[in-house]
């Protein structure tokens, strides 16, 4: 941990902050924050090629068959 010693590097590193647990609850606070508006998007839609593929009548048979094999 030598570069922490070196006060160039840590200008860097820092970059404004008052230390490295600033740096590290900046970088929590938005990944938290980016995963909880993804979360809050809409879900995608199914395309309706799968749509068509899962209502067909013998889709769970196959699946239990797999299940079963």
């Amino acid at each position: 941990m030598k570069n922490i010693d070196n006060p160039e590097y840590m200008n860097i590193i820092l970059s404004g902050k008052a230390s490295l647990a600033e740096c590290f609850a900046e970088i929590e606070y938005d990944i938290i924050q980016n995963e909880f508006k993804r979360a809050s998007q809409p879900e995608n839609k199914i395309p309706a090629k799968i749509k068509k593929f899962i209502k067909k009548e013998d889709v769970p048979k196959l699946f239990l068959n797999l299940c079963q094999n």
